[in-house]
């Protein structure tokens, strides 16, 4: 049997329109030796109808439904056969060229990990780039775990996840082998990038964006995180289906505020977990009380992002006074350090949050909205039409 360069492997739910635009993109590449791995969770049969459209033998049409998100995410990975797998989310989009980009850079430097950002897409006709690094570089796993466990989910940036990664195999088995599922709750794309980190030295980080993000509007996202930021009802949901992963994790001596209310939270519990997979101290790469620095740090910074996105963050603002104000003296102090600033964007943040939340300035500021995205990034017929005028 054939063993192709490329496994792309597509966990999908519920949007057969996004996954039919991904699949398109990805059949419509100028290098062909790859196959796509398709895990259809979805509660209907809409996206079977989309998949069967498609007559390709590369396409792998696995039917699963009521798998948890991380379950359905193994399922595809445990189907590969390729060399190198990508993940990549039914919210997402291939750019013209990037197999072969990729094809060229894996023979040429022989890289076990290669990851890149992404560009965004919203829907119908308007695409906004991310800025790239001058440079590709090299990046040590040691760096971006050492800035992940400070709590700044930005280090997950330059990590291997999916939509944004080309992994060697040989890695994704030997984790495998250790561990039976790459992918765990909560987060399957957390847990895999860090299982991915502590299993190679270093990740190549090119200077190319490969793939766009879809997004419905310029004020809405796919996906759960979008949920959690914004407590939507399909979040809570979400979080109801994992009732036994909350209360194992509930008491983690790693996070001072219970009861998940952050972000970080939720991805900290999981990262915690892979560690104690490997048997490693977190202490490896940084010191308790700098982790604790960070995650005071970057928590406040959440309850002024989201209190700006117009979400309602009193409780856990109260929570983070309280549980701050039981914290020693040095990481008090050292927070306070980098708060600096922060009475001037607590009011700022308040200021945005009244003008989202009243009706008469809410309104005011949908008709500036309207005004300031109309001629707001670069505009294209559709999304095909951006595909074939753009080339990696």
């Amino acid at each position: 049997m054939h063993q192709p360069l490329f496994s792309i492997v597509i966990p999908s739910k519920d949007r057969p329109n996004s996954i039919e635009n991904l699949i398109w993109s990805v059949l419509e590449q100028n290098f062909s030796d790859f196959e796509i791995i398709i895990c259809d969770n979805s509660t209907n049969d809409l996206t079977q109808e989309v998949i069967k459209r498609f007559k390709d033998d590369r396409i792998v049409n696995i039917k699963t439904g009521n798998l948890k998100m991380y379950e359905n995410w193994n399922c595809g990975i445990n189907a590969v056969l390729g060399k190198y797998m990508m993940l990549i989310s039914d919210k997402a989009f291939l750019k013209q060229g990037a197999l072969i980009y990729l094809k060229n850079l894996i023979y040429a430097k022989k890289y076990k990990c290669i990851t890149w950002k992404l560009d965004t897409y919203v829907e119908p006709n308007t695409l906004l780039t991310q800025p790239t690094n001058s440079d590709s570089r090299e990046v040590k796993s040691s760096e971006l775990i050492k800035a992940i466990l400070g709590a700044d989910y930005y280090g997950f940036e330059d990590a291997p996840m999916h939509c944004t990664s080309c992994v060697s195999m040989e890695v994704i088995s030997e984790i495998k082998n250790k561990h039976k599922n790459v992918c765990q709750a909560l987060n399957p794309d957390y847990t895999m990038a860090m299982h991915i980190l502590l299993s190679i030295k270093s990740v190549y980080r090119i200077n190319q964006n490969l793939a766009l993000l879809i997004r419905p509007s310029f004020l809405e996202s796919f996906g759960n995180g979008a949920g959690f930021l914004k407590k939507t009802e399909s979040n809570r949901n979400f979080m109801r289906e994992y009732i036994d992963w909350f209360q194992n994790t509930n008491d983690s001596k790693e996070i001072p505020i219970k009861d998940n209310h952050f972000i970080i939270d939720i991805i900290l519990k999981d990262v915690y977990e892979i560690l104690k997979c490997y048997k490693i101290d977190p202490d490896t790469f940084l010191n308790q009380q700098d982790r604790l620095t960070g995650y005071y740090f970057h928590t406040f910074k959440e309850i002024l992002w989201r209190k700006r996105m117009g979400v309602n963050m009193s409780d856990e603002y109260k929570l983070w006074i309280q549980a701050f104000n039981g914290e020693i003296t040095l990481i008090q102090d050292k927070v306070n350090q980098k708060r600096e600033f922060w009475r001037l964007l607590l009011l700022k943040a308040n200021l945005i949050y009244f003008i989202k939340t009243n009706p008469l300035t809410a309104y005011l500021l949908s008709i500036y909205r309207a005004f300031k995205y109309k001629d707001f990034g670069k505009k294209f017929n559709d999304i095909e039409d951006y595909y074939k005028k753009n080339e990696v």
